[in-house]
């Protein structure tokens, strides 16, 4: 290769790499770098609690690393129509003020707000309340709510401004004790009622003295939540209907009267008192065996079908409550429809007195059953003139209106009873 060729070639590579130099790009001016996004403030939690009376709540919300010299919101979680809260936006320092009505809603209730800033939840505060309650027990309350609202104390039924706050002397005739700081109502002892409330849900209930009280029409209430109840007294009252199965399970009573109403259907099969002393609801007395039918007594001439077992009385020398003779009155009119005694009524007398008893056998008649007194030869005297003088079933002639039949009971047959009752009472009316 001559030098001259050489030389050529040089020259051309020369101008190449100026020429790649001249072309080669510019480096671009880096942009800045964007500032770091707020970190979010850790969330603070307030709780406060409300008076069930309405109260007035302030909480101060204080700047903290510098959040609350900004701009910031509350927000509720939900539309609440039982509290206020103000302001409800602002910057820096402020006292939030929240403003809680009473509670009349019968249940707890919570609200909670969140203070905001920017997107950010700083601060949530929970507020609750409780219900408010009235200074007497919840059950006894709506038992004088029924009363009051249905005026069924007549002219004397009270106005009650303050259900939350009673006063127990406004109620004539419903005795009431503090108990643990709230009322119970202890005993109806001659209250003016006209009419019952649906329920008798109250748990101190002793006592209930209503005899002659105007309830002409009026019936019993179904429901019966009565544990302590041991004696009652609604005789000439003119009540109507049977006696509620609520009330047959009544397990202290030692005193029932119920005679001269005009009570029908049949009796209630689970009687549960254990404790029983008295029960009269045909009031007639057997003074021997000369007295003769009828006994000059209707009342209460619509029960009928069986004497339940359970509808019994102690003996005579186990009674701790009746000052008088233990005694039973379940008929004796000539109209009353009992058709015997369930199986196993009576079965403490008969297996203890009756020299032929079988013990554990319920479908023997035997007239140790009845509480028949000096009647019955060889009757122990702890049991003499008990009956005698103060029950009627044990009247020789009773077997006429109740005959001595022991018998299954058959709640079919016990319902078809009063439902004939109930049609017979309400044809009457026509």
């Amino acid at each position: 290769m001559n030098r001259s060729f050489k030389l050529a070639i040089a020259a051309m590579a020369a101008f190449s790499l100026v020429a790649v130099s001249c072309n080669k790009p510019e480096t671009p001016t880096p942009e800045p770098e964007p500032e770091p996004k707020p970190e979010a403030p850790e969330l603070v939690n307030k709780e406060m609690v409300a008076a069930p009376f309405g109260e007035t709540l302030n909480y101060d919300l204080v700047a903290e690393d510098d959040w609350f010299t900004e701009e910031w919101t509350m927000e509720p979680e939900d539309d609440y129509d039982w509290i206020t809260a103000e302001p409800m936006s602002g910057k820096g320092d402020t006292e939030l003020t929240f403003i809680a009505e009473p509670n009349e809603s019968g249940k707890m209730r919570s609200a909670t707000f969140y203070v905001k800033v920017g997107d950010f939840d700083a601060v949530e505060i929970f507020i609750s309340q409780t219900k408010l309650e009235s200074n007497v027990n919840e059950s006894d309350l709506e038992f004088l709510k029924a009363i009051v609202e249905g005026k069924m104390i007549g002219d004397d039924t009270p106005v009650v401004e303050d259900w939350y706050n009673v006063d127990p002397g406004q109620f004539r005739g419903i005795n009431m004790e503090d108990k643990d700081g709230k009322y119970y109502v202890v005993a109806l002892d001659g209250v003016p009622l006209i009419d019952f409330p649906e329920k008798m849900d109250l748990p101190e209930l002793q006592f209930i003295n209503m005899r002659g009280q105007n309830l002409n029409g009026k019936r019993l209430p179904k429901e019966w939540n009565t544990p302590k109840l041991w004696k009652v007294n609604l005789s000439v009252c003119g009540l109507v209907g049977p006696i509620p199965e609520g009330f047959g399970a009544t397990p202290l009573l030692a005193e029932v009267y119920m005679d001269q109403n005009n009570l029908f259907g049949a009796l209630p099969h689970n009687w549960t008192t254990t404790c029983l002393e008295v029960f009269i609801i045909a009031n007639v007395n057997n003074k021997g065996a000369g007295t003769e039918l009828p006994f000059g007594s209707q009342d209460n001439s619509g029960l009928g079908y069986l004497i339940p077992k359970g509808l019994d009385v102690i003996m005579n020398q186990d009674r701790k409550v009746q000052n008088d003779k233990t005694q039973i009155k379940v008929g004796g009119a000539t109209e009353c429809t009992f058709i015997g005694f369930e199986k196993g009524w009576g079965q403490t007398r008969y297996e203890k007195y009756d020299p032929d008893a079988v013990k554990g056998d319920t479908s023997v008649w035997s007239d140790f059953r009845l509480l028949c007194g000096s009647s019955a030869e060889g009757f122990d005297p702890e049991l003499d003139q008990w009956a005698w003088y103060f029950s009627n079933l044990g009247y020789p002639g009773m077997a006429e209106t109740i005959p001595h039949k022991m018998l299954d009971w058959d709640q079919t047959a016990a319902d078809a009873y009063t439902a004939k009752c109930e049609a017979d009472y309400k044809a009457s009316l026509n």
